[in-house]
């Protein structure tokens, strides 16, 4: 299943589940994406416990639900693996995620001009003067 590792981050509503076979190299079958995932579940049940939670948290966020998302996040029950880690870490910085959730800023706009930046001095293996580099970026904006 390691060739069809995209599906099993696509939310539950985006998958094939009655056309569009595809064939699986692991299995060799020819299934639809959601009798691919059920396969998977059956044989390691923990990652289907765990898939679960990703997507209830994917739709509580996709559908700004905050009620959803605390819900989530106080019901979760320790399974032992990686996933508590990610919910503990969304307990402690929940008022941040809060935030995000309610409101319709964002700051993509930002990480987009700071990713062309990097990229700016990436590209050009450094400059010798620093006011070189504010014109050169001055330029890209």
């Amino acid at each position: 299943m390691k060739s069809q590792m995209e599906i099993f981050h696509m939310m539950y509503e985006d998958l094939e589940k009655n056309r569009n076979l595809i064939t699986m190299r692991g299995i060799n079958e020819y299934l639809t994406q959601e009798q691919a995932i059920g396969i998977v579940f059956d044989e390691y049940p923990e990652f289907g416990q765990v898939w679960t939670a990703y997507q209830e948290i994917m739709k509580a966020m996709h559908n700004k639900d905050l009620s959803g998302f605390e819900d989530i996040i106080t019901h979760y029950t320790i399974m032992g693996n990686d996933m508590d880690s990610a919910i503990s870490t969304f307990a402690k910085n929940y008022k941040g995620i809060q935030n995000s959730i309610t409101s319709n800023y964002s700051n993509g706009r930002v990480e987009g001009m700071n990713h062309k930046i990097k990229q700016l001095k990436r590209n050009s293996c450094g400059y010798k003067n620093m006011a070189h580099l504010l014109w050169r970026i001055r330029q890209i904006f």
